[in-house]
Order: structure tokens, then sequence, then C-alpha cells
């Protein structure tokens, strides 16, 4: 995925993964979100409505995974519906590989645009 498209990923060698990694899909880009840290990162730094009770309800149990107070298929739940809530398309399907080279293809098409919006005579 291009630099734009890995707000949500980190190298944390203490994460808590998921069961599933999922892709969600914000403001036109895709995110891979397969650990507690992603998921928070994507909640508080992605997704741009915070307001709503499954989002907070989805931070506070990734919250509660890293720190070792619930499990990952409950963070993971409360991820998908905040994600749901906020009517960001998301993916956990078995086809998972196939789709993330179509997220990062669709990323790197998204940003050569961006890049000709930005400067059409460059």
């Amino acid at each position: 995925m291009t630099a734009r498209g890995k707000e949500c990923s980190s190298a944390t060698a203490s994460r808590v993964r998921f069961l599933k990694t999922i892709l969600v899909q914000v403001v036109g880009r895709w995110h891979v979100v397969g650990a507690a840290d992603e998921a928070l990162r994507c909640l508080t730094d992605v997704f741009p409505d915070r307001n709503g009770p499954s989002h907070r309800r989805a931070v506070d149990t990734c919250s509660a995974l890293v720190q070792g107070n619930t499990t990952p298929e409950s963070a993971q739940a409360t991820f998908i519906v905040a994600a749901m809530e906020g009517g960001h398309p998301y993916d956990e399907g078995a086809d998972l590989e196939e789709r993330l080279v179509a997220a990062a293809t669709e990323n790197g098409l998204l940003d050569m645009l961006l890049d000709l919006d930005e400067d059409p005579l460059s």
C-alpha cells in the first residue's frame, strides 16, 4: 500500500492480533487492520465521525484488549460495528490476499489522481 494508505498499520512488537485481518475503507482509502493497536489508530486518527456510541464502545474494547482485559473476538466485533455505524465498507473475507492487492491498487490509483489534481502541468 502507499504511505497514504498505511495510517492504521505499525510495527509494534507487543500488538494483540485479531482473529482475522480487516480491510476498512475510510474516505475512499483502504486501511489494513489486523491488531488492536491498528484498530485504535483507525478509530482515533482515521475515522472522521468519532461521536457514535459504537465508536466509543470500540475504542474502549480495543483499549481493553491491549491491556489484556478482553478477547480479540470482542474487540474485532466492536470495531466492525463501529465501521458499520460510520458507513465505512469493510472486508474480512476468505479472499483477503486478493483484496489486499485490489486495495493497494485502488489506493495507488487514488494517489496518482490526487497528484494530477495538485499539479496538472507537471
